[in-house]
């Protein structure tokens, strides 16, 4: 009989030991999930910052590929087409070759083209980033669970 309480005392005592180790392992695994989740979250923010350099670079050659291709047409419209090689392509115009009022009349289609595809732009860029609906829903979560 007492080596049958012994041995409980030494199995209680083991079973004590290893729940309390693992009770400190998983307060250090939170920790862990914590700073990781940390490091995730400041890694992809920089990742969007940087890739968003390359986003407006790619704005503005759509801004600029969508001006010269309204001019061309805009040109051809208005057989403003100057004479041209046989190798070159048909809406290539010389501006220097152009009247003045043409050239005038070009810059403010090209302007207003710009303006609405940077409108365009921004109000997309705005209604998903800035005034994002879903992360304004995620935050307002995210305090009223700290609260």
């Amino acid at each position: 009989m007492s080596k049958e309480v012994g041995l409980r005392k030494t199995i209680d005592a083991a079973c004590s030991q290893h729940f309390g180790m693992l009770r400190e392992a998983q307060k250090e695994n939170m920790f862990e999930s914590k700073a990781s989740t940390i490091i995730q979250k400041n890694w992809r923010s920089f990742a969007v910052r940087r890739n968003l350099k390359i986003i407006r670079k790619a704005a503005v050659e759509i801004q600029a590929g969508c001006r010269g291709r309204a001019g061309r047409i805009l040109a051809h419209e208005h057989n403003l087409k100057v004479p041209r090689p046989n190798n070159q392509w048909p809406f290539v115009i010389n501006l220097c070759s152009l009247p003045q009022a043409a050239v005038s009349g070009r810059s403010a289609h090209f302007h207003e083209a710009a303006t609405k595809i940077q409108k365009y732009w921004r109000g997309r860029w705005s209604r998903h980033v800035t005034h994002s609906f879903h992360g304004r829903k995620r935050y307002i979560d995210a305090v009223l669970q700290t609260n």
